[in-house]
């Protein structure tokens, strides 16, 4: 979608340097993973993934917005960043969180959901800004769910410590 909200003059004819501008998204998914190995010193993975999320919707709202293809562009740029960021972080959270003997199997019932999500955006014809609309909206509960799931891995860390320190005086 992002070839049409960046090209509104394609019915006269007019195209924009496509290759230049892919590239420039490419890179700004590369400066997101180094990104990530730099926040990730002083910040843990879960707390870099939950504001990931925030900003990543925040720049898919820019094209609902605003019809300022400058500030359109630099949300995609945004969002390639957060792209970036997001692959090394959801791999760390999920080998953190994810069983290793029930790995496969939970990953394939995730891929159910997402399926059906791509299928019905593929066949809906859905208005470019609908579109942009619903994706920063789950990216949006993405980033609830990443709030609650810092919660519950605090809350577990803290039983843990707890049982620790109980072992330690026994």
């Amino acid at each position: 979608m992002w070839t049409p909200a960046l090209n509104p003059s394609a019915a006269e004819g007019e195209t924009l340097p496509f290759g230049l501008i892919f590239a420039t998204f490419m890179v700004a998914c590369m400066a997101g993973s180094t990104l990530f190995s730099i926040l990730t010193k002083s910040t843990p993975v879960e707390e870099v993934s939950k504001y990931t999320f925030c900003v990543a919707s925040a720049s898919l709202f820019i094209p609902v917005l605003t019809n300022n293809y400058t500030l359109i562009f630099i949300g995609f740029l945004v969002f390639e960043a957060c792209v970036g960021l997001y692959f090394p972080a959801i791999g760390t959270v999920k080998g953190m969180v994810v069983p290793e003997s029930q790995r496969s199997a939970i990953y394939n019932l995730f891929r159910i959901p997402l399926n059906i999500i791509v299928l019905g955006v593929l066949l809906s014809k859905i208005e470019m800004t609908s579109a942009f609309f619903c994706c920063a909206v789950m990216l949006f509960g993405a980033a609830l769910c990443q709030f609650k799931l810092v919660d519950i891995l605090k809350t577990t860390k803290n039983i843990k410590d707890a049982e620790v320190e109980a072992e330690s005086l026994l």
